[in-house]
């Protein structure tokens, strides 16, 4: 209500959309949420973080086109900005475009080598088309930045076991299931 208020008071104001469309995103009305950010660009249209949120709206509710669009207005905005490629790169890699996704990872890694969801998310593109020595790689630099990275220690697990490595894959899935006990390993 709050936030409706400062909408309704200030109707030019770009912050009083974003602020509310990050409210309703929090609260999983992603349609409203777009809604507030596609508002707070028509107002101020250089807003990153704006369009970064529009376009992982546009990602949550599946219109994968228009996210994939939005994240390349992002980047073409700020060729710096690696989070603009990695989620451009999550878009492609849910569209089942593989070499669109690895381009954007190898990007966003290029940018910032130290990012293990890039790192990680690059993995399960090679996992995906069966690369595995590449995909095991990709998780390890991903477990190398973040030993705590329940999911990276899982699909390098599954990974291993695939490459017929079956006591270090033990090991990486026990991990995996130490770190965080809702990860369900799969039957393998």
């Amino acid at each position: 209500p709050f936030l409706d208020r400062a909408v309704s008071a200030m109707p030019e104001n770009p912050e009083a959309y974003f602020q509310r469309g990050l409210a309703y995103e929090r609260l999983d009305l992603h349609e409203k949420a777009l809604d507030d950010y596609v508002a707070c660009l028509k107002l101020d249209n250089l807003r990153a973080d704006a369009l970064n949120n529009k376009a992982v709206q546009l990602a949550t509710l599946k219109r994968y086109d228009d996210a994939i669009a939005a994240f390349s207005e992002l980047v073409n905005q700020d060729q710096e900005n690696f989070l603009g490629y990695r989620n451009r790169g999550l878009c492609r890699f849910d569209m089942q475009d593989f070499n669109g996704a690895l381009t954007d990872y190898s990007a966003a890694l290029k940018l910032n080598p130290e990012d293990s969801s890039s790192w990680f998310q690059r993995g399960n593109v090679y996992l995906a088309a069966n690369e595995l020595e590449a995909a095991e790689n990709d998780y390890s630099k991903a477990l190398e930045l973040d030993p705590d990275f329940a999911k990276a220690w899982m699909n390098r697990g599954v990974v291993r076991y695939r490459m017929g490595q079956k006591t270090t894959a033990a090991e990486d899935l026990t991990k995996a299931q130490e770190l965080d006990n809702n990860i369900v390993l799969p039957g393998i």
